[in-house]
């Protein structure tokens, strides 16, 4: 009991600062999605999706630099994206990473609902 009272504890303040930090939850945020895209580029983790009036490197992968992997991390974070596919088992960890992304927003506007009501 003692453990998971003090890891409970831990992401409290993390996450959200008891409830009455929202910028917590921004700071955390800004901090997954560079991590993750760090992931997504050191690992070669994602690739362009083939445009078809684009033929030119149809038969060669196409760099992925690190402001593309950022940019497809926030993508991920918040919404859907199109432009870039994951390859192989880093399906999984964009899973992880839109799951935290919804459940920080989450946590984000129920902070901002209550610091507003005080």
């Amino acid at each position: 009991r003692g453990f998971v009272s003090k890891l409970s504890d831990y992401l409290l303040l993390i996450s959200c600062g008891y409830g009455v930090r929202p910028h917590y939850t921004l700071i955390l945020s800004i901090i997954l999605i560079l991590s993750f895209g760090f992931a997504y580029c050191l690992g070669k983790g994602i690739k362009r999706t083939e445009c078809p009036k684009d033929k030119s490197n149809s038969g060669e992968e196409s760099f992925i630099s690190i402001i593309d992997s950022i940019y497809f991390s926030m993508m991920v974070f918040v919404s859907p994206s199109t432009e870039f596919v994951t390859i192989g088992r880093y399906k999984y960890v964009a899973m992880i990473e839109r799951i935290l992304g919804w459940a920080l927003l989450t946590i984000f506007i129920i902070i901002l609902i209550r610091v507003a009501i005080r």
